[in-house]
């Protein structure tokens, strides 16, 4: 329902307020004569026009002065003082539908048409029904209209000041819909490249192996090499089964929305355990990150995993993430053969890449291992 459409119970409700009012004092004060009789006519002319609902801001400020003009005039043959309510939903009106130069220029017009409508009602038409105002002094007489005049000013500019108000929130209301459809948006594009770096990372080397493998079994079998042909095809069979987990995965992260740190990383080892026998203890709890530092804490986690399964000939690993004073931390622990960190042989354990990744996040990293002692990961990282 537009607003035009909602004005338009408040017009009749005051509508019946200033018709019956009028009708009481006519009983109680004076006899109804044609002035009277033409201003409930005015009256059924704005019922009428109420049901206009003009869509460009032109016609809607030639409907509204049309309004305020024939109000004035029922209120100016009729009982004056009780067509203020019309004259404020007119005034609220104009300040929410309406520019605020047009909304100055309606309430300017409202202003004047009742000044005008006071005065002939008050001077004009007192010949023709003296008993509409009883006999008083000069001076009583004008403190009463210049009391009433100030009173009514003081009303109008409340009401339009109000429904200039009640339109700047509602502006400011669908500003921040917008604001907010776009930050969703924003975060599934965001997810979108998640996802696609994550296959880039995962599934483009998983495919890359897979594709080696078959070549170098092709070439086993030019060479009669039927045994090595069978081990190049099993680990090609590895780097499938790999590829495979990797579209799953990321199918289920689309499914089920944009999955939280803790949810990404039980995933991951559910797909571990059904490609290795280790054994976990995990302890999570549920951290609130930005899209770019969960990718980054994902993957370091990933790649310490990936590498205890494949040099570590560890058994068990322990797998913590919790906050801590200055923010969170993510441990890995296994209990496999471990390394000597000055030897230069962790090359193959990715450690320089992890050192990257915690860059990018404003992250430490911590790799703590000795040969037969297993190894351990620390990545301290901000919640910010």
């Amino acid at each position: 329902m537009t607003l035009q459409r909602r004005f338009r119970y408040f017009e009749w409700v005051a509508l019946i307020f200033a018709a019956a009012t009028q009708l009481a004092w006519c009983f109680a004060a004076m006899q109804a004569d044609w002035l009277v009789y033409a201003s409930f006519a005015l009256l059924l002319v704005f019922f009428i026009s109420t049901f206009f609902t003009p869509t460009g801001t032109r016609n809607r400020l030639t409907l509204l002065i049309c309004q305020a003009l024939i109000i004035c005039a029922a209120s100016a043959m009729g009982a004056h003082h009780f067509y203020y309510l019309i004259l404020f939903v007119l005034a609220a009106k104009a300040a929410i539908l309406l520019s605020r130069n047009q909304m100055l220029l309606v309430g300017g017009i409202i202003l004047i048409c009742h000044f005008a409508a006071g005065q002939f009602s008050q001077y004009a038409v007192r010949h023709i029904h003296q008993k509409r105002h009883p006999v008083l002094s000069f001076y009583r007489e004008e403190i009463l209209e210049g009391d009433t005049y100030l009173f009514f000013l003081v009303s109008l500019a409340t009401v339009t000041l109000l429904g200039r108000n009640l339109l700047l929130d509602r502006e400011r209301r669908r500003a921040e819909e917008k604001l907010s459809a776009e930050v969703a948006q924003l975060a599934i594009n965001v997810e979108r490249a998640r996802i696609a770096r994550e296959m880039h990372d995962g599934l483009g080397h998983s495919l890359t192996s897979a594709k080696i493998q078959l070549e170098l079994v092709l070439k086993a079998l030019e060479e009669n090499d039927v045994v090595r042909a069978g081990e190049l095809i099993a680990r090609g069979q590895a780097a499938s089964s790999a590829s495979l987990h990797e579209v799953r995965r990321a199918v289920r992260t689309a499914q089920h929305g944009v999955l939280t740190l803790k949810q990404s990383i039980l995933m991951l080892i559910d797909e571990i355990k059904q490609q290795s026998p280790l054994l976990f203890k995990v302890q999570l709890e549920e951290l609130s990150l930005a899209p770019k530092a969960q990718h980054q804490v994902f993957s370091i986690a990933k790649e310490c995993l990936t590498n205890i399964r494949k040099h570590s000939s560890a058994s068990e690993v322990e797998l913590s993430l919790s906050r801590t004073q200055d923010g969170a931390q993510l441990t890995v622990r296994d209990n496999g053969k471990g390394f000597d960190k000055n030897s230069g042989s962790q090359s193959g354990f990715g450690l320089k890449g992890l050192q990257e990744r915690a860059d990018i996040i404003g992250a430490k990293v911590s790799i703590k291992s000795e040969p037969g002692k297993g190894s351990r990961v620390i990545l301290s990282f901000p919640l910010g």
